[in-house]
């Protein structure tokens, strides 16, 4: 709408809403409360027009006008929050805002684009901080929201998405928590130390084991192995297990010998017998290859 779009020039551009906008979007705003009083959508045009001009005070009347519980009350209350950054209290924002970031990030994203730079930054921290607290005592469903928030205004930083990633698998929404994943890879390898990087991987293939693709969670598996061994090792160790990552392998292994891709039926095994140096599927691949190499079936 005309009205959105007047409200909706991010702050990092320098742009400010005309005093004559400003005027007539107040109006409106008091046109719809007379139209329909137990709508709020009249206050919270008004609120989003006062924030905008940089009367605090005079938005957080209009927001408490607003009737409650409505279907806006959510869009209500995520204002509120907005009021309580500009304010400098980053954690009462996070608790009001993160209600629309699963719900309604669209209308999230309009109002970040309300704040400045380094608000966004203190707003993204207090929600992953909060996230992070919620996860450690198992509260995953009420950690998402803060995760999402802190994906949205810190916009898309690897260490938020792998933040919403662990809270997504503990919620086993396996594909979501790939996607997220699948951007941190996409991102510059720079960015990130070797630990790091083979993390990445690791958490990838479990994702993928879970999701029921073994051959690229074994591709992913092997990525972190060429990467760094020991690290990888390690973390396989610890999750999925030896067991299951030499599985994953075996697998994999056993497909492409199918296929007569005997180059890759021996990466696998080799990749496998590092999870399990005593996996007895894997030694008997082991040797069923050399015994075809010896026949010249490949060289």
């Amino acid at each position: 709408s005309h009205c959105r779009a007047l409200l909706s020039q991010p702050l990092d551009t320098g742009a400010s809403l005309r005093d004559e906008d400003a005027r007539g979007l107040l109006a409106v705003g008091e046109a719809l409360i007379k139209i329909d009083a137990g709508q709020p959508s009249g206050h919270i045009l008004q609120a989003d027009v006062l924030t905008a001009m940089g009367s605090y005070e005079e938005a957080g009347d209009c927001l408490q006008n607003a009737p409650q519980p409505t279907p806006g009350s959510e869009a209500a209350r995520a204002r509120r929050g907005l009021l309580w950054l500009k304010k400098g209290d980053a954690p009462a924002a996070a608790r009001d805002l993160q209600c629309l970031a699963e719900t309604d990030a669209q209308e999230l994203c309009f109002l970040l684009q309300r704040l400045e730079a380094s608000e966004r930054r203190s707003l993204s921290q207090a929600a992953a901080q909060e996230a992070n607290t919620l996860l450690k005592s198992g509260q995953p469903e009420q950690a998402l929201g803060y995760c999402s928030l802190a994906v949205l205004a810190g916009s898309s930083d690897a260490h938020h998405l792998r933040l919403r990633a662990t809270c997504l698998a503990e919620l086993q929404e396996f594909d979501r928590a790939l996607e997220d994943l699948g951007h941190v890879l996409q991102g510059d390898v720079r960015d990130r130390d070797l630990p790091t990087q083979v993390e990445d991987l690791c958490s990838q293939g479990r994702l993928l084991l879970r999701l029921g693709d073994g051959a690229r969670a074994a591709g992913a598996f092997a990525q972190a192995l060429k990467l760094a061994p020991t690290l990888a090792q390690s973390s396989l160790w610890e999750r999925p297990g030896r067991g299951p990552t030499a599985e994953a392998f075996l697998c994999h292994g056993q497909t492409c010998l199918e296929e007569q891709c005997y180059a890759e039926a021996w990466t696998a095994v080799e990749n496998g017998l590092l999870a399990d140096p005593e996996h007895s599927g894997l030694r008997r691949l082991k040797v069923r290859l050399r015994r075809e190499a010896s026949l010249g079936c490949w060289l």
